[in-house]
């Protein structure tokens, strides 16, 4: 730990504007990567021009903030069916007008930040709107979905020109009734193969609002293209889906389903600082636009990722009230606790006894809980409630 804050503290000492490598020494932590993070989306007509090449300045300042959104982070620890797996985030999966969620398992390595597979929940999903049918259902069972070979979120080292392919495949088990084609529980398959393609091929420096609407300074980023390639196929009882039930959900056998971006990569985070969505693979038409701005306060966002250490005990919290300690802090913290939708709980200034009052009703789960400094500072952690 003490070798990545020297090396933050040396990057910022050293005139700002020049090309950076990404690797191991500078990823971030995994502790920062088991946090809850926050996105705030873009409207899509304030997006400027986007260059590429090298040397560039990427202002996001002008473009006007919309959502907030909520993403949860949990630690994983030794779990079977992902034993390399340190940490997981929420995803989801659409199709036609449905959708599964899932916890994506990864892992910060020498190599990079890798992606394993999918862990699935029981989730089953009424059909009735679909297909008339009142009992008819799709239920995708407890199940791990490991990938054939870890997908790299980030391979390390990342400079300009750098680029790479992952190719990949597996498999999500479920179970189907319609009535109207005579399936009762008939157990099936979505077969998938994934092919995504990486390169480097911009630098330069970005400035975008933090979450009081300040403009960061000029941080260093890597712009990296992503195109994302699913093949989809779909079994039932063991042999193909008949075409008539594909197509009465939106689907073909074969299916190819296409994803393209750019993101804008910093040094020790998980996330690109923005990420821009495109329709197709001109990436002239943006649909969707985020910039991370989790550690982000009035100030360079390197600064930010050094904060103060946060403990709260008891933790799990039993009762209406904790205490919370925040190691080296000599400035007053602002605190906001939110649940895992993104929803403000509770919030204030922590106090001279460092005890944090909730309400009566903040129900059993996982929170996580933000101190903001005047300075911009700002600090995380997660913690649970336990309350009968």
């Amino acid at each position: 730990m003490r070798k990545i804050i020297l090396f933050i503290f040396i990057l910022m000492g050293q005139q700002g504007y020049s090309q950076i490598t990404i690797d191991y020494i500078n990823a971030p932590s995994i502790e920062q990567c088991r946090t809850n993070d926050t996105f705030t989306t873009l409207k899509l007509k304030s997006l400027p021009p986007i260059e590429i090449g090298d040397n560039k300045v990427w202002d996001f300042t002008s473009a006007t903030d919309s959502n907030v959104t909520f993403l949860a982070a949990y630690p994983v620890s030794g779990y079977p069916g992902f034993p390399e797996a340190t940490f997981q985030t929420e995803v989801f999966y659409a199709f036609s007008q449905l959708r599964y969620d899932a916890a994506l398992m990864l892992n910060v390595t020498q190599d990079g930040i890798l992606r394993y597979g999918v862990s699935l929940k029981r989730q089953a999903i009424p059909l009735k709107g679909m297909t008339g049918g009142s009992l008819d259902s799709l239920i995708f069972f407890n199940q791990d979905v490991k990938y054939s070979s870890p997908e790299h979120e980030m391979k390390y080292p990342m400079t300009m020109g750098t680029k790479w392919t992952d190719s990949y495949s597996f498999s999500t088990n479920f179970g189907l009734t319609v009535a109207l084609f005579g399936l009762n529980n008939v157990p099936g398959q979505r077969r998938t193969h994934y092919t995504t393609d990486k390169e480097v091929i911009g630098w330069g420096q970005m400035k975008v609002n933090d979450r009081n609407g300040n403009a960061t300074k000029p941080i260093d980023v890597l712009l990296v293209k992503t195109t994302e390639t699913a093949v989809d196929s779909f079994y039932l009882g063991g042999t193909l889906a008949p075409p008539q039930l594909l197509t009465a959900f939106g689907l073909a056998q074969n299916q190819a389903t296409h994803k393209y971006n750019y993101s804008f990569i910093r040094i020790g985070e998980h996330y690109g600082l923005a990420t821009i969505e495109y329709k197709d693979n001109s990436f002239k038409k943006p649909t969707f636009i985020s910039v991370h701005q989790l550690r982000l306060g009035t100030t360079n966002s390197i600064e930010n990722q050094v904060s103060s250490n946060i403990t709260i005990f008891p933790n799990p919290v039993i009762g209406n009230s904790f205490n919370i300690k925040l190691d080296g802090a000599s400035e007053k913290y602002d605190y906001v606790i939110y649940d895992i939708s993104g929803k403000v709980i509770n919030k204030g200034i922590v106090g001279p006894d460092n005890v944090i009052k909730l309400n009566e009703n903040v129900g059993t789960g996982l929170y996580l809980i933000q101190l903001l400094s005047s300075s911009g500072k700002i600090s995380v952690k997660n913690f649970q409630i336990v309350n009968k």
